[in-house]
């Protein structure tokens, strides 16, 4: 499988390269690790799949996150069955979850948590200490927070719905 790195030094490769083989995980059949540029297509299929949770998400934001390292995927048999995507803010300590999916066919078998596994992994390598969300208060994935740890600290009222703003406090966590 090729990747693409344009306008990227050859350093910064094979940096790249090292820091993806480290940061894979391996959960039954499927692969947890960085997205690499084949698989931005996937996580655009999956992310127009469920256009009711998300909304429309473009092309280019999954390029930009794979350019910044800030895509996360599931894989199996190398199609993308989950994605999740994050920001580090520069301005302080916090991490914000933009989006995470899994396909609707693979949920309830620990990719969500996989990913948020190898997302507070990351957090934790970047030095950051807090890892911020929003989800429309109507979502089960509401749910799914709650048991992987995070806290509900506010609700907000958005355009259309009602959004809880979750956090999840890396400093006074253990390992998952």
């Amino acid at each position: 499988m090729a990747t693409v790195f344009s306008s990227i030094s050859a350093s910064h490769h094979k940096d790249k390269e090292v820091e993806t083989a480290r940061l894979c995980h391996s959960q039954g059949s499927f692969k947890i690790c960085n997205a690499h540029h084949s698989h931005i297509e996937g996580a655009k299929c999956l992310a127009d799949a469920n256009r009711h949770i998300f909304g429309f998400i473009t092309r280019g934001a999954f390029y930009d996150a794979y350019q910044a390292g800030t895509l996360i995927v599931a894989t199996r048999d190398e199609d993308v069955v989950g994605f999740l995507r994050y920001h580090h803010r520069k301005r302080d300590l916090q991490t914000t979850l933009y989006d995470i999916c899994v396909s609707g066919s693979m949920r309830g078998q620990g990719l969500g948590r996989g990913m948020i596994n190898m997302l507070v992994d990351c957090c934790r390598t970047a030095g950051r200490e807090i890892i911020v969300l929003k989800c429309p208060s109507q979502l089960t994935a509401n749910d799914f927070y709650e048991r992987y740890g995070f806290t509900c600290v506010d609700t907000l009222v958005g355009k259309r719905h009602k959004l809880n703003v979750w956090r999840l406090d890396l400093t006074s966590r253990s390992q998952q």
